[in-house]
């Protein structure tokens, strides 16, 4: 049985999220292409108005940018504007949000009212700790998740079924807890774990 039962697993999870919902059915969504991240606010079927809902998104977003370590172009495509007067406000929120930021410019917005943010990089984006540039999930991630499937485990050893290339990487921990069955014929990071 493992020493220490504390599942961080959850909080990386919800860290690489990619739709977050928020303001009672509006959602913000966020994706990342070679060259820059985008961020999109989906008013979605939420009661409040299209000001209220960007207002909304302002904290998130910015929790977001740092949770991710988002750096690079970002663009962000708000719900939508109903007058200028709007557009203007809500550029002052964002700004005064990232007041304390220093790596990151505000910018304005451009002709297709998509707000240019630039933010500069000093680490990796939160993604790249966990995934290759293909979308496997690197050995340290698969550990994690062998991991917390091994917390609800009480007794006995449960048979771990893995790709030989990511039992190489196994922790102590999990080596110690498992009976390990090498299998070339699945994908790298995936992992099986059931009954002996």
């Amino acid at each position: 049985e493992f020493k220490n039962n504390i599942n961080i697993l959850p909080y990386i999870e919800e860290s690489l999220e990619e739709s977050i919902p928020f303001a009672q059915g509006a959602t913000l969504f966020i994706e990342r292409t070679n060259a820059l991240w985008t961020i999109d606010i989906d008013s979605g079927n939420s009661p409040f108005s299209l000001f209220e809902i960007n207002q909304k998104a302002v904290p998130l977003i910015y929790k977001q940018i740092q949770l991710k370590n988002m750096a690079g172009m970002i663009l962000i495509d708000f719900a939508g504007f109903k007058s200028s007067k709007d557009k203007n406000q809500l550029l002052k929120v964002i700004k005064n949000e990232f007041k304390d930021d220093s790596k990151t410019k505000i910018y304005d917005f451009s002709h297709l009212n998509l707000l240019e943010i630039k933010r500069a990089r000093t680490s990796a984006a939160l993604i790249d700790l966990f995934y290759t540039k293909e979308g496997v999930k690197k050995p340290d991630y698969v550990n994690l998740c062998i991991r917390e499937q091994l917390l609800k485990y009480k007794h006995g050893k449960p048979v771990l079924e893995i790709h030989p290339s990511y039992a190489l990487s196994l922790s102590e921990e999990i080596k110690n807890n498992v009976i390990l069955k090498q299998n070339l014929n699945i994908k790298p990071d995936f992992f099986e774990l059931k009954e002996k």
